[in-house]
């Protein structure tokens, strides 16, 4: 069960509750001030001055979260107050979509989760905007260098920023590519270990992922001589 509880992390005079899962702690959130910035203007808007206006996408329904335990809200008065408890599993079952989708090799279906402003940094710091453009970078992705490739991804901390937006961080791992692009190599043999941490904001009732950032677990360094 999914625990948050005092004391507090005050991150540009935001009071952001430490995470528990279960009996083992999760570390406590540190956010920068341009982040949080961004993720509290999208409480209201799409980070363009306006809602996300964009054509309507397939819902997450049917998607199974991957933590499928209870969440508990403990705050204090002046925690941050989420509208739902039951906003964690639907949250958390964005991620699993993301697998689902990528394990499809569905890129309409992976885009389909975004924004239609949303940015995608991958694990070489290349940015792609739009979600046009994050369903056309993936579709050549799943016809070339990971083709046949499987996602998996297990929840490593969840934390709210207000109701309406959400930071999702994931540890994931690839398996089964074709090749890597030049300057990524492998965590270890056939495996590409992935950090992901997905922004997420809530628009006309449902979860979009407003911006993900991609960063690769590099393999162990060889001792020094």
């Amino acid at each position: 069960m999914l625990r948050i509880t005092q004391p507090v992390t005050v991150v540009c005079g935001t009071q952001v509750p430490t995470i528990r899962r279960g009996v083992r702690p999760l570390r406590s959130i540190v956010i920068g001030a341009s982040l949080l910035a961004l993720a509290v203007s999208g409480a209201c808007s799409d980070g363009h001055g306006g809602r996300d206006g964009g054509s309507a996408a397939p819902t997450v329904a049917g998607e199974t979260a991957q933590s499928a335990q209870p969440f508990e809200m403990t705050r204090g008065a002046d925690a941050i107050r989420v509208s739902d408890p039951s906003e964690d599993a639907v949250v958390i079952a964005v991620g699993t979509a993301f697998d689902n989708a990528w394990n499809a090799a569905d890129a309409a279906r992976l885009a389909a989760l975004y924004a239609e402003r949303a940015e995608f940094v991958n694990i070489l710091g290349s940015i792609t905007t739009s979600r046009a453009a994050i369903q056309a970078q993936h579709a050549f992705l799943f016809s070339g260098p990971f083709k046949g490739s499987r996602s998996a991804s297990v929840v490593r901390r969840l934390v709210y920023l207000t109701g309406t937006t959400a930071i999702l961080d994931l540890d994931v791992e690839l398996t089964g590519y074709v090749s890597l692009s030049p300057g990524i190599r492998p965590t270890r043999p056939g495996v590409l270990a992935t950090r992901f941490k997905h922004l997420l904001a809530k628009h006309g009732g449902r979860w979009f992922i407003e911006t993900t950032q991609s960063t690769a677990i590099q393999p162990p360094m060889a001792p020094l001589p």
